[in-house]
């Protein structure tokens, strides 16, 4: 058997631990963005987008006269369809 713990011996506790001063520097933090610089991701957001628009007009027009390239007077209301590669001229 054990013997029995002193009553002069107190268990520390958490509660009974000394207080921890705060220190001068304050811990460092993720940086927050600035009102400065979320107008300029703005800016950039808008111009890229703009870009993009663009960028799909320019090649829907550009199928736009491809199709009108292909597409046969004779019959308007047949699909067209790629002659890409299929015709060779010859001269006799």
């Amino acid at each position: 058997m054990l013997p029995p713990i002193p009553q002069g011996l107190v268990p520390v506790t958490v509660q009974q631990d000394p207080v921890k001063p705060r220190p001068d520097i304050q811990p460092v933090v993720p940086a927050q963005e600035s009102e400065a610089n979320s107008q300029v991701r703005l800016e950039n957001k808008q111009r890229q987008d703009e870009q993009g628009r663009r960028k799909r007009r320019q090649a829907e027009d550009d199928e736009d006269q491809e199709l009108e390239l292909l597409e046969d007077p004779h019959q308007p209301g047949k699909k067209p369809m790629s002659r890409k590669g299929l015709l060779v001229n010859l001269k006799v």
